[in-house]
């Protein structure tokens, strides 16, 4: 041998390992001797071990290389999926597959099926672009079957080029002449192709089934996150267009209403100075009807208020003006009024407010609507039996409640009570009139005032709204 040494006698088996030689192993005799079948046979057995330990020691790495990039596919996905913008999302998913799988390049190909032919935006890992283009916006490309990409966006399935006499691979030779392995994988999401991801890598067949089989569970990953995305902006969209839409609603309805209000006036101011007399004597009839077209009036007036508080509110342009204001003067008068709305009905107006009652810090118009809303809703719905205002207090905050033995409110209209608009009985035959905006400006009014309102109700028996102010607004109102 090289060393000088003389054999006389060598024994070799060859090493066979999933069907293919990799090696010898050899017996070796300085001395001639005759080989016995016993001796083959123990080679043959240390070999048949010998086997057995290398493909148990390769199961065992190959084991632990998919288990690594298994770990580092979720640590990748666990940071793409909580991105929600698709370029931010793109860029972040090629530098991270190419740095910690330690790839030459990686692209992802994103396909826009929604623009007229077929759209590809091309997104580059940092280390795939060349003149410093680093950090640049994506690119329009146009791609052919002639391509790795091109190819597997036709045929969406993934495709290797691990053989350097492929045309896939020497076209990418011609940029990147040291390359010696492509992997092209395509997006789908619900059988619709998305994107395609490529990765080149400088070693020889760097791809071998394990790894293709966690990159493509990382493809899909990172389709579903792009699609996610899409969804996000989409309704980022919509969201944007529903306030457009509602700030114009806003202002058209705050601009109808001054336009209806002016000539409205008019028309309640004559009706009422014609009544007085002014311009001279009245028949009855006249009376009748001057009476009919000045209340008509009012109750107009007061609809396109509320409309206009609404849009003001909704709007943001709703100025209050806080005074100290005495709760007691302000529900011995708003009751007054309520004992005229039910004359005509067998209803007894009750209060139950004590005179010690501490002053607040409010919005003397607004709290007085508030009031006046409450007991009119329960007049409005009382037919008989009576309405109960109550007030008390704690040392921050007063509370006031208004009941009534009207129709009540079933449990299922509860719930969307202060929307704007919603009536208990909004059918053509209704008894009751309005534009299910009284509410909706109550609740909002008091929220302006840092209070709460709630309602209790039960069919037949009657309902009490509670609202709950603070004694005192919080600094910085």
């Amino acid at each position: 041998d090289a060393n000088g040494d003389t054999y006389h006698s060598i024994l070799a088996s060859p090493l066979t390992l999933r069907g293919q030689v990799i090696g010898s192993l050899g017996l070796i005799d300085e001395d001639t001797r005759d080989w016995s079948e016993e001796d083959m046979a123990i080679i043959d057995a240390v070999n048949a071990q010998a086997a057995l330990a290398l493909e148990n020691a390769r199961l065992i790495e190959e084991t632990e290389q998919r288990a690594l990039q298994l770990q580092i596919s979720a640590k990748i996905s666990q940071t793409v999926t909580a991105l929600l913008d698709q370029h931010l999302l793109l860029r972040h998913s090629v530098n991270l597959i190419q740095s910690r799988f330690n790839f030459a390049r990686v692209y992802f190909y994103l396909v826009d099926t929604s623009a007229q032919g077929q759209q590809v935006t091309l997104y580059k890992s940092d280390s795939g672009i060349n003149n410093g283009q680093a950090g640049k916006p994506p690119t329009e490309i146009i791609l052919n079957e002639h391509t790795l990409a091109g190819y597997t966006m036709l045929h969406k399935q993934t495709s290797v080029a691990q053989d350097s006499d492929t045309q896939y691979l020497q076209a990418i030779k011609t940029e990147f002449p040291n390359t010696k392995s492509a992997l092209a994988i395509p997006l789908l999401v619900r059988q619709k192709l998305i994107g395609v991801l490529e990765i080149h890598s400088d070693k020889s067949k760097a791809f071998d089934r394990n790894q293709i089989a966690v990159l493509e569970i990382l493809g899909s990953q990172i389709a579903i996150s792009v699609e996610n995305a899409w969804a996000y902006q989409e309704q980022q969209e919509i969201a944007e267009q529903l306030r457009e839409v509602d700030k114009l609603k806003t202002q058209f309805l705050a601009n109808m209403s001054h336009e209806l209000r002016t000539p409205l006036n008019s028309i309640i101011g004559f009706s009422r100075v014609i009544l007085k007399g002014i311009d001279g004597p009245l028949t009855e009839l006249q009376k009748t009807d001057l009476t009919s077209i000045y209340q008509s009036g009012q109750h107009l007036l007061g609809l396109i208020n509320d409309i206009l508080d609404l849009a003001k509110i909704e709007a943001g342009k709703l100025d209050l003006v806080f005074d100290e204001l005495d709760l007691v003067h302000m529900i011995n008068s708003v009751s007054v009024t309520a004992t005229g709305l039910v004359k005509d009905k067998p209803i007894q107006i009750i209060q139950e407010v004590p005179e010690d009652l501490p002053h607040i810090v409010g919005d003397e118009i607004k709290i007085r609507q508030v009031l006046l809303n409450l007991l009119s809703n329960a007049a409005k719905f009382t037919e008989k039996g009576s309405i109960t205002i109550k007030a008390s207090h704690d040392q921050h905050h007063i509370t006031i409640s208004v009941t009534d033995t009207g129709s009540g409110i079933p449990e299922k209209n509860l719930a969307a009570i202060f929307d704007p608009f919603t009536q208990v009985d909004a059918s053509t035959t209704r008894k009751t009139g309005g534009t299910g905006l009284g509410l909706s400006i109550t609740k909002k009014f008091i929220e302006l005032h840092h209070g709460t309102i709630s309602v209790k109700s039960k069919l037949k028996v009657g309902t009490t709204f509670t609202i709950v102010l603070p004694i005192r607004q919080p600094a910085g109102r």
